[in-house]
């Protein structure tokens, strides 16, 4: 994230939009919420703290926020998106490159596509039904939920925890679930190198599960 960081210097103050059908280049946002209408087409948004907001149709090139919630409208597509701290909310039939978010929830609604890794380091990860991953789904902490049909196409990865440090609280190390519903398909494997609750439908075998503690 530190290219969000670096950004700051020619950033603007206050709410920014981007009309209806307007196309514009590199919006970078200190404090204050991002807004872009819909079928609008943007290079890349940087926001340091604040919302951004997308309509349907939309196409943007790569989406950076430090602190502040993420919401994409249906049927937009984005390259890369990357949030420190916040929720990410992408609506139904999205295409998005990769999504990383380091700290909050994440869900993404049904018929839309990831097609490279998918990564949640803490907080919920959800995937509504007939969602496409294409690459790794990745997660420290979070739980994974997983709705009927989706369909994956690399490995879920639950990466091992640091070791607790004083006056951390004992919650932050609970163990996390893993629920894939019926009907998904996973191409890859589960690597566990922690303690998980995993449900798994009938058509995934349970021999998918590799834990590596």
């Amino acid at each position: 994230m530190e290219s969000v960081i670096r950004s700051i210097f020619g950033s603007t103050h206050g709410t920014q939009k981007v009309a209806q059908g307007d196309t514009s280049g590199n919006i970078c946002s200190v404090s204050g919420q991002v807004i872009v209408q819909d079928d609008a087409t943007v290079e890349s948004i940087v926001s340091i703290s604040g919302s951004i907001r997308v309509g349907s149709n939309c196409k943007i090139g790569a989406i950076k926020s430090a602190s502040g919630s993420v919401k994409i409208n249906e049927s937009s597509h984005i390259g890369k998106i990357e949030i420190a701290s916040g929720s990410l909310s992408i609506a139904q039939q999205c295409q998005v490159e990769s999504i990383a978010v380091l700290s909050g929830s994440t869900k993404i609604d049904k018929n839309s596509q990831i097609k490279e890794s998918l990564i949640c380091s803490s907080g919920t990860l959800r995937l509504m039904p007939n969602v496409t991953v294409d690459g790794n789904i990745q997660t420290d902490s979070g739980n994974i939920i997983i709705e009927e049909n989706a369909s994956l196409g690399g490995d879920i990865t639950f990466t091992e925890m640091p070791k607790p440090k004083l006056g951390f609280f004992r919650a932050n190390y609970s163990k996390p679930k893993l629920i894939i519903a019926s009907g998904s398909r996973l191409e890859g494997n589960i690597h566990l190198y922690r303690k998980v609750d995993v449900t798994l439908p009938p058509e995934i075998s349970p021999n998918k599960i590799i834990r590596h503690y």
